[in-house]
């Protein structure tokens, strides 16, 4: 097995910019977990097989994000030739990457809850035309933000 690690390809010239954590972490679970466009595709697992100078231990993760892993998603750079792949988020308390995070997550929180999208960062996915809301909620600011670009919502918490 590869190195786990956000890695750079040199013929990559653009990456996608996010000014907050929580939607850039729906984007990467649309392209790396629901389509499978973004690789490597993580898995906590085998994180923490490779790099045991971390200590960790996955079972404490109930409620906390490891802050490893939440490092790492961070790290990925996102081309931005996969922006146009994004038409629709699914936030759902059950999306993989969820468990990637916290692996024992019982989704019942506020931990994933998208409080903010800024324009310029919804700007780089003129495709994105559905948010569907079973889970992670969305704050004022962000469905403010996704009404004026038109993005339809539903689901509950929308």
């Amino acid at each position: 097995m590869t190195e786990m690690g956000p890695h750079d390809d040199a013929e990559q010239e653009e990456w996608l910019r996010f000014d907050n954590p929580a939607f850039k972490i729906a984007i990467v679970q649309e392209l790396m977990y629901a389509q499978g466009v973004l690789t490597p595709r993580f898995d906590v697992r085998a994180f923490v097989a490779q790099h045991t100078e971390y200590g960790i231990d996955l079972s404490r993760f109930t409620s906390a994000v490891i802050p490893e892993v939440l490092e790492w998603f961070e790290d990925l750079p996102v081309p931005a030739a996969l922006a146009p792949r994004v038409e629709r988020l699914v936030l759902d308390g059950g999306n993989a990457i969820y468990g990637q995070l916290t692996p024992h997550w019982h989704g019942e929180d506020d931990l994933f809850d998208i409080d903010e999208i800024s324009e310029a960062e919804l700007a780089q996915f003129p495709r994105l035309r559905l948010v569907h809301v079973d889970g992670p909620a969305l704050g004022p600011v962000a469905l403010k933000t996704l009404e004026a670009y038109g993005v339809e919502l539903t689901g509950f918490g929308a």
